[in-house]
């Protein structure tokens, strides 16, 4: 696995074809659930995300979209990339304080990569966003036994959310279980790529499932 200094010492220090089910959303579980997966590449692309809030409808948090960039972005590449319609999202902690004393959601970096999820039987998008997440992806990828055989294992995201509330996700990699058959796999990964799934269209805010 390979991971640029840039995106290694970031995580160290951090705190259309589309659609809901293309997207492995681990945040989505409920507490006490994992997701399974095989990893499709060996290594991930990187990106910044900064997630905008629709200036028509602030208070709904549906609207809000994602804007991607491949490297830590300025204030002033936000605003230029958000355009007229979006303004930056607000950081989480500052959500129930004064308007005045509200800072804006930081970007968040991304190491992102294309998986077969093993329950839904598809390829889809896993996108770490979290330095919990992407830690452990970076030990399994650097691990001595796990690092040579990525796209052959089995990964475990699991979601735990504590009596306060707190939410926590453990990574663990494991021998592919017998009844995941890697050709299913491979075959379905082949299918998309057929169709034009191309995973750097994320980083540009296109879709990987199409071409746009």
């Amino acid at each position: 696995m390979k991971i640029p200094e840039e995106f290694r010492q970031e995580s160290e220090s951090s705190g259309g074809a589309s659609s809901a089910s293309s997207y492995c959303q681990y945040t989505k579980l409920s507490s006490g659930e994992g997701v399974v997966f095989s990893l499709l590449e060996e290594d991930p692309i990187f990106y910044f995300t900064v997630w905008g809030r629709s200036k028509a409808s602030p208070n709904d948090p549906t609207q809000n979209r994602p804007f991607r960039f491949p490297s830590r972005p300025t204030e002033a590449e936000i605003e230029e990339e958000l355009g007229s319609d979006y303004i930056q999202d607000v950081a989480f902690e500052d959500r129930n304080k004064p308007v005045e004393m509200q800072r804006p959601r930081k970007p968040n970096l991304n190491w992102t990569w294309p998986v077969y999820n093993w329950e839904a039987k598809k390829v889809q998008v896993l996108e770490c966003g979290h330095v919990s997440t992407r830690t452990g992806m970076e030990s399994i990828g650097t691990h001595k036994t796990w690092k040579k055989m990525l796209t052959d294992i089995d990964i475990e995201i699991t979601k735990t959310v504590t009596s306060d509330n707190r939410t926590t996700y453990e990574v663990m990699p494991s021998p592919r279980d017998d009844s995941h058959d890697a050709d299913e796999a491979e075959a379905a990964y082949k299918a998309v790529k057929k169709e034009g799934f191309d995973l750097s269209r994320m980083v540009v805010g296109g879709d990987p499932f199409a071409e746009s």
